[in-house]
């Protein structure tokens, strides 16, 4: 019995079922490819190695360097990947119409124009093909062209009975060889799917010329033809369906049926989802897995959608055909490490390669490792260097020890990317392709990817995902294969790492990861073609859209239509591609329709449907529409759930059901953490810094992902404006803590602070920033910007030489063991504690009363805002004062009395100004230059600070406080940050972000934007226009 490779399986199991245990005595299934082995084994022959996809690929490409000079037409394309793959499609079509090198020369003689050099160059590469194959000891003649010489010279055929079924037609080295058969004495039975030799049919296009062309061969020999009819058995819908979908007559079939059911959806998931529903009744009716079929029109999209649904579903389902090795992930994985190691070594391919899962270090680490190169930026010679960096940044505030990192980190470098450096570097060396093969071998042996395959595929094996273990299980020896097969055929050749590293790709691509079914009872998945011959009870045709149903039709060789016209005038016979193909692939639909007994499902997407859909809802206007997935929710749990979960209601009972919706409904809800969970993340007691404050009075959530779970946004290491606002910092302090310790402010000039100032500038530029500078022009552009810094520490001079305020502390410590103690805010349910960093405070004496003023350096556009301080934001200067004014004595020997805090912008504000100069400029420029604050409402200490008339720095009116003001704003201060830790306390985590306007609120730097997705409330705060409304509230809270 001889059937196409893909239908050998299913044929021997119904051969055994029509012919009992015995018949395998007595009849054999073969298709071609596997009786040109049995006529091997017994005639010789067998020993020949056959060359497959990949290793004619190989072949070729060296075929076309050896004749590359000669090329005209081609010239340009033969180191194209693409071009070589249609190369082989179209010489081994022209093989399989028995068509040689010398019959192509002597007729492209007689054409003329383009085709005359498309064929003269085919019969070159053809004669280069057959040369490379000699000399590498390759046949080159195909699998069944051996065959049929061999049927020629052998009696094999004698006295046999030989029974061929479901081909659709015959290329001409297949008809060849039933010619052959028949010539050498067997007796031959052809089954076609045909209704006559005569009709016009659609769908029996193909087998109507196939069975023609061997009634002509068989008149030809002399051998008598007999044509025998089989009446379709079955009656009713399904027999109209087959009848009338592709022509005829449309009269409607107005009885009920069920027979022909129709599924539709809105989208492919839908629809995919509405089947399983059905699947699921039918085995809730009786029916077993095993009897339901499944063809796609379109496989590639509806497969994983499938597989998806039906894990979810719990349905069983075996995934027919071979998979795409280039899909695979451990082929991605090879790929992106040799991609990196022929190219640059660029960030992005390197990273795929480290994020595959399949090198020797847990994901934590690889995370890691993947944090530094992104921070740092890691190319070009970094990758072999140790790395020094700190893994926090630059400015790192952090106070784990970096050494234990560092050193786990360059471990973690030297086991995956040395590796790697390695084989770019022996690539770069190779003299020839065999010492490229050799480095890649050596590779991956060093990454223990063959032992990594095999844990992953008996990790497989034991969660029963069997279909996924088998694929595991091969790929190692299909790459081995492959490396082995190019070492014999381009070992000798030379090409560059990137040129090495395409054909690899390329010839990858024609490997296929095959498995066979791991469980008697499944689901068979398929394509059209490959399920157009089974014994079903059930099918479910899938994916009927337009452009799939059939699909559009595509040329995959170098020869068009018309040269195939002009070719056959000529005496070359090859069948029309374009056409050929639609009328097999309508043969194969018609195929389809005949696999179910009982069944057919037809499946389409809304709006989408292609042409035959709707003729056969046309033929059949009272068959069922499934067109929800009410099925599906109703006998699959975890779709149940997910239903019952969208009314509350439904979930309040005591039983088994409503508890898993009540549990599945909590794990999608962002409720409350546990008092254990609250003391795991934030301790029992709560220690806070100025910016944990704003960060949870800001938004909860916010506060809870970046505190709590320790969600880190990745950030590269480089001058952002947080970096250049350290920077300004550290040169303010030393340069303040100079001058005062040079007598002061009032003491030292301008000139002798600007030296200071840029005698650190240098020092941090060298030390502290050297990390960042690529090269000495990086560093000299950065340099630039030291004007702008000149100009704010000019700001200070000016400022500070004419107040009685002195500096006194700078970068003053709270917390446990610093300067001064943790500042205390007591809840009603947590404890919490401030620790942080004032940058400055000042002091100024009037008479035995002395006066503390804390200043915050800020290089952004912060400022002191009311709206703010009501929510909570912006209280750190606050909190540090009230904490010096109680704590006052551990610094001096004398109690200190709030004078108020200030924000210096650190940063040039520049007014951009066109035409003539106006005077009104110059007093915009310094209402740009006042500070931004809270000061006491004093007239002596306002002098103090700017004995001015008319002051420039001074905050405006409305941002003066009384000292009884101030003690209610202490109250309301600590009040606000007691509510927040018992809130802490409390797990209360939801998201509530303030929104004072559209341009200043908590979302709109905020680094979770992806995980809320707006899906939150906002928290809008009114703007306050009087200052009376600011202390009312406070007042009140």
């Amino acid at each position: 019995m001889l059937v196409p490779e893909q239908f050998s399986h299913m044929a021997e199991k119904q051969l055994c079922q029509i012919g009992g245990p015995q018949i395998n005595r007595y009849a054999i299934v073969l298709s071609f490819s596997r009786l040109a082995t049995r006529v091997f084994s017994l005639y010789g022959g067998g020993a020949q190695t056959q060359t497959d996809a990949a290793g004619k690929l190989l072949l070729m490409s060296l075929a076309v360097e050896q004749v590359r000079s000669r090329l005209k037409l081609y010239a340009n394309s033969v180191d194209k990947p693409a071009f070589l793959l249609k190369l082989i499609d179209t010489i081994e079509e022209l093989r399989s119409f028995c068509i040689s090198a010398e019959k192509l020369r002597s007729t492209a003689l007689a054409l003329s124009g383009v085709l005359a050099v498309k064929a003269e160059e085919f019969s070159l590469l053809m004669e280069s093909y057959d040369s490379v194959c000699a000399n590498l000891g390759q046949n080159p003649e195909s699998r069944l062209t051996r065959l049929l010489h061999m049927l020629d010279e052998c009696d094999f055929a004698q006295g046999k009975k030989i029974y061929i079924d479901a081909f659709s037609d015959f290329n001409g080295v297949e008809r060849e060889i039933i010619a052959a058969l028949l010539n050498g004495g067997a007796e031959i039975t052809v089954a076609f799917h045909c209704d006559d030799l005569y009709s016009d049919a659609q769908q029996f296009v193909s087998a109507r010329n196939a069975a023609k062309s061997l009634e002509q061969i068989a008149v030809k020999q002399g051998i008598k033809t007999q044509i025998s009819r089989l009446a379709a058995p079955e009656e009713g819908a399904l027999k109209r369906l087959k009848a009338q979908l592709f022509g005829g007559n449309t009269t409607p079939y107005e009885a009920q049926t069920e027979e022909i059911v129709f599924i539709e959806g809105s989208g492919a998931v839908e629809e995919c989802r509405n089947a399983a529903g059905e699947i699921l009744k039918l085995i809730e009716g009786g029916a077993r897995y095993r009897d339901i079929t499944i063809a796609c029109a379109d496989y590639d999209t509806y497969q994983p959608i499938l597989e998806t649904i039906f894990r979810r579903a719990k349905i069983p389902a075996y995934y027919a055909g071979d998979t795409d090795i280039l899909r695979h992930k451990v082929v991605h994985m090879l790929l992106s490490a040799l991609k990196a190691a022929a190219g640059s070594m660029d960030t992005e391919t390197v990273l795929l390669y480290l994020k595959s899962g399949f090198l020797p270090i847990k994901s934590e680490r690889c995370d890691r490792i993947e944090n530094y190169i992104l921070m740092w930026d890691i190319q070009g010679s970094q990758w072999q260097q140790e790395w020094k960096k700190s893994p926090f940044g630059i400015s790192d505030t952090n106070t784990v020890p970096i050494e234990p990192l560092l050193q786990e980190l360059n471990e973690d470098r030297m086991i995956c990317i040395m590796p790697l450096v390695r084989l770019r570097e022996n690539l770069r060396a190779a003299k020839n392709t065999a010492q490229m093969l050799q480095a890649f071998s050596a590779f991956m042996d060093e990454i223990k990817l063959n032992e990594q395959l095999n844990t992953i595929a008996h990790g497989l094996f034991e969660q029963k995902q069997l279909q996924k273990a088998q694929q595991y299980a091969q790929v190692y020896s299909i790459i081995c294969r492959l490396l082995e097969q190019m070492y014999g055929v381009l070992g000798t050749s030379v090409r560059s790492p990137e040129g090495f590293y395409q054909i690899f790709k390329t010839a990858l691509s024609q490997c296929a990861v095959g498995t066979i079914p791991s469980t008697l009872d499944s689901v068979n998945v398929g394509n059209l073609l490959s399920q157009r011959r089974g014994d079903s009870r059930y099918l479910f045709l899938l994916g009927a859209n337009e452009g799939a149903f059939p699909s559009s039709q595509s040329n995959n060789t170098l020869l068009t239509d018309e040269d195939r016209t002009q070719l056959w005038n000529n005496g070359i016979q090859l069948a029309p591609r374009v056409i050929g193909n639609l009328d097999r692939e309508i043969a194969a639909i018609a195929g389809v329709l005949e696999v179910p007994s009982e069944r057919i499902y037809f499946g389409g997407i809304q709006g989408r449907e292609a042409y035959y859909l709707l003729r056969a809802r046309k033929l059949f206007p009272m068959a069922r529409c499934c067109a929800d997935d009410r099925a599906l929710t109703q006998r699959s749990e975890r779709d149940y759930l997910n239903e019952i979960v969208k009314t509350p209601s439904a979930c309040e009972g005591e039983n088994d059901i409503c508890r898993k919706a009540r549990e599945l409904t909590k794990k999608h809800e962002l409720g409350s953490l546990k008092e254990e969970t609250v003391s795991r993340l934030y301790g029992k007691e709560l220690h806070l810094s100025s910016s944990k404050i704003d960060k949870i009075a800001s938004c909860r959530f916010s506060y809870f992902l970046e505190y709590g779970l320790k969600a880190q946004e990745r950030k590269q290491a480089k001058m952002d404006p947080s970096t250049f606002g350290t920077f300004v910092h550290d040169v303010l302090e030393h340069t303040c803590k100079q001058v005062m310790a040079e007598g002061g402010f009032r003491a030292v000039s301008q000139e002798r602070t600007l030296e200071i100032a840029h005698e650190r500038m240098l020092w941090y530029t060298s030390e502290i920033l050297a990390d960042l500078w690529e090269s000495e022009r990086a560093e000299y552009l950065f340099r630039r910007s030291f004007s702008e810094v000149f100009e704010t520490v000019k700001q200070l001079w000016q400022e500070m030489s004419v107040s009685a305020f002195e500096p006194r502390w700078f970068e003053l410590e709270f917390g446990s063991g610093k300067t001064m103690p943790s500042v205390k805010i007591v809840g009603e349910k947590m404890t919490a504690y401030l620790d942080g960093v004032v940058d400055r405070a000042d002091v100024w004496h009037e008479k035995d009363r002395a006066y503390v003023r804390v200043v915050d350096y800020k290089t952004g556009k912060a400022s002191f805002s009311m709206e703010k301080i009501l929510i909570g934001v912006g209280l750190q200067m606050l909190l540090y004062l009230f904490a010096l004014r109680k704590n006052g004595r551990q610094l001096s020997d004398e109690d200190l009395n709030c004078a108020g805090v200030m924000y210096f912008h650190a940063n040039m504000k520049r007014v951009t100004i066109s035409g003539k100069y106006d005077p009104a400029l110059e007093e915009k420029c310094l209402e740009r230059e006042r500070r931004s604050g809270m000061i006491l409402n004093r007239e002596s200490v306002l002098d103090a600070m700017e004995p001015r008339e008319e002051p420039i720095y001074l905050p405006q009116p409305q941002y003066h406080a009384t000292k009884e003001q101030f003690d209610q704003l202490e109250a309301f201060v600590m009040r606000t940050v007691g509510v927040f830790a018992d809130e802490l306390a409390d797990g209360i985590v939801d998201a509530n972000p303030y929104y004072i306007d559209e341009y200043s609120n908590a979302c709109g730097r905020c680094s979770y934007a992806e995980i809320c997705q707006d899906k939150f409330e906002k928290r809008w705060i009114s703007t306050i226009k009087d200052p009376a409304e600011f202390w009312t509230a406070v007042e009140e809270v």
